[in-house]
C-alpha cells in the first residue's frame, strides 16, 4: 500500500494559477511556486503538479503553504482539478480585461487577404 499524503484544502491555499512560466526572479519569495502538467488528450486539466514540468506544461501554481509532493509530484483529486481551473480562468479573465492579451479573429478579404480585427 502506497503512502497516502496529507490532504490540503487547496481552496485556502492556492493564491493564482497562471498559464505561464513564471521565471525565478519575478517570484515572491515568501509564496511556493509549482509546474502542472497536463495530459496528452486535455489540455485543459492538470494531472500532475511539480517543481518543474517540461513536456505538456498547462502553468504555474502558486500557493501560501508547501504542497507534499509524494515521489516529486501531486496527483490533484478531482476538487483540487477544479480548485486550479477556477484559478486559472480568473487569472485568464483578468488578462483579457485588461487587454494583455488581446483577442482577435482573422477574415479573408475578397482579395485573399488575411486581415485581422480586434473582437
Amino acid at each position: 500500500m502506497g503512502k497516502k499524503r496529507n490532504r490540503i484544502r487547496l481552496e485556502d491555499i492556492v493564491v493564482a494559477a497562471e498559464d505561464a512560466r513564471i521565471p525565478t526572479k519575478n517570484r515572491n519569495p515568501e509564496l511556493y511556486y509549482y509546474e502542472m502538467r497536463h495530459d496528452d488528450l486535455d489540455w485543459t486539466v492538470p494531472i500532475e503538479i511539480r517543481k518543474n514540468v517540461l513536456v505538456n506544461f498547462l502553468g504555474t501554481l502558486v500557493t501560501k503553504a508547501p504542497l507534499e509532493l509524494v515521489g516529486g509530484c501531486l496527483i490533484p483529486t478531482r476538487k483540487e482539478k477544479r480548485v486550479v481551473c477556477e484559478k486559472m480562468q480568473e487569472y485568464t479573465d483578468k488578462a483579457v480585461e485588461s487587454s494583455q492579451y488581446p483577442c482577435y479573429y482573422y477574415l479573408v478579404s475578397p482579395e485573399g487577404y488575411y486581415v485581422k480585427n480586434p473582437i
